[in-house]
Parts: C-alpha cells; sequence; structure tokens
C-alpha cells in the first residue's frame, strides 16, 4: 500500500484507506471499480445494493457499557477486557466498534499512551497497530514484554507492512500474532478467542499444579 506522488495532496497516509473501504463495501454485498471511461485521473465507483430493510444502528463509544457480556450461541469468551492501540482515528473507532460488543474495550493511539494506561488498567489482550507517533507497536511490544509485570499480555500487531523483515521484526520482540491490513473481523475475532483461551489454559495448569503439589 502506498500513496502516489505529485497528487497534490499534502496529507500524511499509507494508502490503506482504498483497501478498507474495499472490505467494508464487499462485507456489503456492494464492489469497488475503477471508471474506465474516466481520463483525466483516476474515479473509483462504489455501489451497495439498496436493501428495503430496517438497519439497526450500533451505539457510539462514548455510550458504549463497561462490560457487554456474550452471547452463549456465538462461542464468545465474556469479561475480558482489550486495549486497543491505533493512532488513525477511523480505525480505533472501527475496531473498538467490532470488539466492543463482545470485550470491554480501552484505546490509546501510541505506545506511550498505551503504557500509561497498562499502569491503572488490567487488560486480557492488546490489539496494537506498529506505525504510531511517540512510539510505535515495536518499541511499545518490547517495552511491554521485557516487564515482568505485564510480558504475559498476549499481543496482537497490526500493519501494512506485510513483509517477512516486518514479521520477523514482530514475533522476536515477542508478539503472539501478526494480521496484516486489511483484515476479515471473523479472522480477527478468532485469533483473539484463541489466544484468550490458550492464556485460560495455561492459567488452569499451573493452577491445577499448585493444588496438587
Amino acid at each position: 500500500f502506498y500513496q502516489v506522488g505529485n497528487t497534490g495532496n499534502n496529507g500524511s497516509g499509507v494508502g490503506i484507506g482504498l483497501s478498507l473501504v474495499k472490505l467494508l463495501v464487499e462485507k456489503h454485498k456492494g464492489k469497488v471499480y475503477i471508471n474506465p471511461g474516466y481520463t483525466e485521473g483516476c474515479e473509483v465507483c462504489v455501489e451497495i445494493p439498496y436493501l428495503e430493510k430496517s438497519i439497526s444502528v450500533s451505539p457510539s463509544i462514548t455510550s458504549m457499557p463497561d462490560k457487554v457480556p456474550a452471547s452463549e450461541e456465538e462461542g464468545e469468551p465474556a469479561g475480558y477486557s482489550l486495549l486497543v492501540v491505533e493512532d488513525t482515528t477511523d480505525m480505533l473507532e472501527f475496531l473498538a466498534k467490532n470488539l466492543g460488543n463482545t470485550y470491554t474495550i480501552h484505546t490509546a493511539t501510541n505506545g506511550k499512551e498505551a503504557l500509561e494506561c497498562l499502569e491503572t488498567t488490567t487488560v486480557d489482550l492488546i490489539i496494537s497497530d506498529i506505525v504510531m507517533p511517540h512510539m510505535d507497536g515495536f518499541e511499545f511490544c518490547r517495552l511491554l514484554k521485557s516487564d515482568i509485570q505485564i510480558s504475559h499480555i498476549p499481543v496482537i500487531l497490526l500493519t501494512a507492512r506485510d513483509n517477512p523483515d516486518s514479521l520477523a521484526a514482530g514475533y522476536k520482540l515477542g508478539a503472539d500474532f501478526y494480521l496484516a491490513k486489511p483484515f476479515d473481523d471473523d479472522v480477527l475475532l478468532t485469533v483473539i478467542r484463541n489466544l484468550l483461551w490458550n492464556r485460560e489454559q495455561i492459567k488452569n495448569y499451573y493452577r491445577d499444579a499448585v493444588q496438587v503439589s
């Protein structure tokens, strides 16, 4: 993902926006394509089918309850708390809204804020972007995993840098999973469930071992 030069746009970014648009549009049974008849640059077209039925609106993040019990039918673990670290506001809100239906969500916009949050807040899993100001995801992961008090917390790194060097760097720093943007919601939820389940199994094993001894 990248931005082409000489566009006259001074905004910063990595070109991930269009990929996220494609992902969201396709989830609504729509499609995204380039208009072949447009000659003065590039025109991106979005088509979403109209459905004659009511659409429920999710509550805003500000009105989200502290804990939302998970549906037993969906098999989601209830009572877990996640920390989402992301400097892009749209992505942060997207993750908070989607994961907030199942987990208690805490947020930070960079690694420095995340470490400060962990000083006063207990979380069960962390989802962090890599490219962030002040402290990026790699440095945040390194400091987290070097602190005995919080090193046990599973970390999922999110990034558009889906290349072997970035993958190796993340895993060397102790990341538990690496997910490339754009990602599928179901994949992210499955990874979260598996990491939380594995952590519970480890806790149960050591608890039972202590009781036996």
